[in-house]
């Protein structure tokens, strides 16, 4: 009986041995910071929009980073607002509802010819919204650029800039 538990214990420590190389992992390499990438997630010329008129781009994101939206436009007499909500949101009808929320930007600028807002987000689906509110028709040329660092996967901190924001109506303040 001794001898028989005896290998049976033998048995179970080289099984327990052998699951344990199975399951070890290769530690991964210290990751060191990538080279900082730009690219252009969305440039375009909206011509003739007039007064109270809104357009929409639809905007992926292929990796988490700082996303700098920028608008010009002709006439210094107009105010025009970009500014960025999640996909779900298909119609400014809706801004302010659990479905669209406009998303806090890091940093906003706004001159007489030009508008710049600068947020922090993760990849994915966002939509872009241009409103000229005026007083006269013009043509306005965005521009959205995606800055991040090469190899960058860790998630966006919930409670940085980013996420929805209540309160204030973008498109009339």
């Amino acid at each position: 009986m001794m001898r028989m538990q005896s290998s049976l214990s033998s048995l179970i420590a080289a099984a327990l041995v052998a699951t344990l190389a199975a399951c070890e992992t290769t530690p991964l390499a210290p990751t060191t910071p990538g080279e900082l990438v730009t690219e252009v997630v969305a440039d375009e010329v909206f011509a003739g929009m007039g007064t109270a008129t809104t357009r929409m781009l639809s905007l992926n994101l292929s990796q988490r980073g700082t996303l700098e939206l920028t608008a010009t436009w002709q006439d210094p007499a107009n105010t025009v607002v970009v500014f960025l909500t999640d996909a779900r949101c298909r119609d400014l009808d809706l801004l302010g509802t659990s479905d669209c929320r406009a998303r806090s930007a890091q940093s906003h600028e706004t001159t007489q010819d030009r508008e710049r807002a600068v947020y922090r987000e993760a990849a994915g689906s966002y939509r872009l919204w241009v409103v000229n509110r005026g007083p006269g028709a013009d043509t306005v040329a965005v521009t959205a650029r995606l800055t991040y660092q090469e190899g960058d996967t860790a998630p966006i901190d919930p409670h940085e800039p980013g996420e929805p924001r209540r309160g204030r109506d973008p498109v009339t303040y």
